[in-house]
């Protein structure tokens, strides 16, 4: 997980309980993702910013089993995965799919259903069913084979991997047929004593005019659809009161729900403890927090940098660095001093959502009100930060300087010592509390990897764009990061798309033969095999040449060049790594090069994490667990690890999802945090950990739809008190309990 710039154009991602006419419109034709909102939201008419209707589009595409639409390389929308019934859902990434020019529509899948069902205008139309067999147990025709019935035209026995002659090949039936009753529909049905069904995606087609003229008009009955809001990962439940209300077309829920976002960007129809209800609220929490502040200063034997004055003197170099101390890893501050980085990721000022084609959930947007222009941000003002606004109300004009030191005082008097990765530059350049800077890399991609969306390609580490871009990057930081002593290191990237250990090696073969990547490939091989028939020979193919090799882009049998693959996907592991240490070190060589955050599976990957642990100074990792205790690479080095990512969330102040982590509510959220931090300090391998993050997302989404109950503070700017009471409890006694022998 990652925080964006704030950029309000919609991503659409998953699960949603309220049909809203952003999603209607889509479905009639919207293809620049704008909802238009629904009849009679009652808001002040100045606040209303009104959303102009896009033309209709022809085609329903729809993406099975994926969570969030999907643009494929003709610029076409698929709707995430809605319709079925029965079965589950699966994605693939990390695999490389042959034969389509739109890869993603293959990795995600919905298998073992039992029907699908949509609707649409009675007429005529062309089916595409998309399919691939990316299940790695169907090693052999026979394996899966199932029938479908579309509209009473019958697939006999279909088999995937028969038809395309094996795993991860793309595969289209078109299928003509007649709907009479309102609902497109497929039943599924498996072969006895077979692998149950599965299919990638459906397109539904008009065939003929007259059904084009009827799809451009067409928007189901809120009824018929799923109640999904696709801006949001998760939205609200409708409040009980209003559960008897009739459904006002065409979003399906009663009028007197809108607005449901208050002039603060809170949920109107709830309230829990700490919820603003107005400006005089604002102003007793400033007053309670500082005496809050005044009563807890911070922890005491600390040095300037938070790190332990009353533990040992090591040795002082200006800057931070790593040492092992009686048997554990620690970080030992600028002054010489055992440090253990805690830390909170983005430390900053605001946080936005998009208000376009939406003005109608929201109370009250201060529209033309000149002291709050700043905050409608984003393409063409189209978001509004409600946090940011929150902090002008709050602390008035001087607001930024007020938050910029209010962060440094919060963070010692919570027990913290590190402002983590995407923190405001211009609260960490105040040099008042140690932080990580990042960067994320440049060039040209490996054009066999990810897919466009949700998956991301992989840069070439052979093309000379990749280094120079780092370099170039870099070269920003001389001068400011890279020779101020309160910071500690840098994260390049974040959460790549590794996949599995030869993945990659497997891209680069798919890739054209210009690519620098495929030219080193095939260079390692001529150096192994020498002629082409002794690789041919082991690879089961039949390349004439050398040259033959490198136009092809056609997949080998992954089990019978595997030693090959693995030996690249390991090669392009370690330049990546290597050229990211040797460009971080050459700017700024007195500080740590902190890896690339690895996610969940890729620290389980051996290549990966062997490269990491060779030239990374501690290698940074997300770990989305409610204890890191028994944490380790799959490489099994003693290396340090810095965890760039945790949190847990609970649904229980007014957010409609509670993040990656979902506990039962604030309470169990503060004793999660304790047992987190604990463990993390009993590990001798875990030098800092890092929560994601500062401050809640919005309520209604951050850019990609992120609404998530993650801050130490909500939308107001006010703290979490159960929360920072456990951090305080764990962070005050933390050196103490890091120092204690392993028992």
């Amino acid at each position: 997980m990652r925080t964006e710039s704030f950029d309000i154009s919609l991503r659409f991602p998953k699960f949603h309980q309220i049909v809203v006419a952003s999603w209607l419109a889509a479905l009639a034709g919207c293809q620049s993702h704008r909802a238009l909102v629904g009849p009679a939201p009652q808001v002040p008419s100045a606040s209303v910013l009104t959303a102009q209707p896009e033309p209709p589009a022809k085609v329903i595409r729809i993406s099975a089993g994926a969570e969030k639409p999907y643009t494929d390389r003709e610029g076409n929308v698929w709707f995430p995965d809605k319709g079925f019934k029965g079965g589950g859902t699966a994605l693939r990434s990390g695999i490389v799919i042959t034969g389509t020019q739109s890869p993603g529509i293959y990795l995600t899948e919905r298998c073992c259903m039992n029907s699908f069902s949509y609707p649409v205008p009675n007429g005529n139309y062309e089916v595409k069913l998309h399919f691939a067999e990316t299940y790695q147990g169907v090693t052999a025709p026979g394996t899966r084979v199932f029938s479908l019935d579309i509209e009473g035209v019958q697939i006999n026995d279909l088999d995937i991997f028969a038809e395309t002659g094996g795993r991860n090949r793309a595969l289209i039936k078109s299928i003509s047929v007649a709907v009479n009753d309102g609902r497109l529909d497929i039943k599924f049905t498996p072969a006895p004593d077979k692998d149950c069904s599965e299919i990638n995606g459906i397109e539904i087609i008009p065939a003929d005019d007259t059904t084009r003229q009827l799809m451009s008009k067409f928007v189901p009955a809120a009824r018929d659809v799923d109640a999904r809001l696709p801006e949001m990962r998760a939205s609200p439940k409708l409040p009980a009161e209003m559960a008897g209300d009739p459904a006002t077309e065409p979003t399906g829920y009663p009028a007197r729900f809108f607005p449901f976002i208050d002039v603060f960007g809170q949920y109107r129809h709830a309230d829990w403890p700490g919820k603003t209800h107005g400006i005089e609220d604002l102003a007793k929490a400033r007053e309670a927090e500082a005496s809050d502040l005044a009563a807890w200063p911070g922890p005491e034997g600390l040095d300037t940098y938070g790190g332990w004055k009353n533990g040992p003197a090591l040795k002082a170099t200006g800057f931070f660095r790593i040492q092992k101390y009686q048997g554990k890893w620690y970080l030992v501050d600028p002054e010489g001093r055992l440090f253990f980085s805690l830390g909170i990721d983005c430390i900053g000022m605001g946080e936005g959502t998009s208000i376009e084609g939406r003005e109608g959930w929201f109370q009250d947007l201060p529209v033309g009100d000149t002291a709050f222009k700043e905050f409608f941000r984003g393409r063409r003002g189209r978001g509004f930060d409600f946090a940011g606004a929150n902090l002008k109300r709050k602390y008035g004009a001087d607001w930024r300087a007020i938050t910029a030191d209010l962060a440094h005082r919060r963070l010692r008097s919570w027990g913290c010592n590190t402002m983590g990765n995407w923190s405001d530059k211009q609260i960490y350049s105040l040099q008042r509390t140690p932080y990580v800077a990042t960067l994320g890399t440049s060039g040209k991609f490996i054009e066999g990897s990810g897919v466009e969306g949700h998956w991301k390609k992989f840069h070439d580490v052979f093309d000379p764009s990749f280094k120079a871009g780092i370099t170039e990057r870099m070269q920003k930081e001389i001068g400011t990061t890279a020779t101020d002593p309160w910071c500690i290191g840098y994260f390049v990237d974040n959460e790549l798309d590794w996949a599995d250990e030869t993945t990659l090696a497997l891209a680069t073969l798919a890739s054209p033969a210009t690519q620098a990547a495929k030219l080193a490939f095939i260079d390692d091989l001529k150096t192994k095999y020498k002629d082409i028939d002794n690789l041919n020979k082991v690879w089961g193919t039949a390349h004439s040449s050398w040259e033959t090799l490198l136009s092809d882009t056609v997949s080998p049998d992954p089990k019978k060049a595997h030693d090959d693959l693995l030996a690249f996907n390991t090669r392009i592991a370690e330049t990546y790594f290597k050229t990211c240490r040797d460009c971080v070190k050459t700017a700024a060589p007195k500080h740590l090069y902190l890896g690339c955050r690895l996610k969940d599976p890729d620290w389980k990957n051996a290549v990966v994490t062997a490269a990491a642990a060779r030239y990374c100074d501690a290698v940074g990792v997300n770990t989305y667990v409610k204890s890191p205790a028994d944490f380790k690479l799959a490489a099994n080095v003693d290396v340090p690890l810095i965890l760039g990512e945790f949190h847990f969330g609970a649904l229980d102040r007014g957010l409609f999802h509670p993040g990656i982590v979902e506990v039962k509510d604030q309470a169990a959220r503060a004793e999660t945090y304790k047992q987190f931090v604990g463990d993390a300090l009993r590990h001798p391998a875990i030098v800092g950990c890092h929560w994601f993050q500062y401050r809640d997302e919005s309520t209604t989404g951050r850019s990609d739809g992120e609404n998530f109950q993650i801050g130490f503070l909500d939308v107001t700017d006010q703290p979490y008190v159960e929360t920072i009471a456990a951090c305080r409890e764990i962070a005050y006694t933390m050196y103490a309990a890091r120092s204690k022998p392993k028992p």
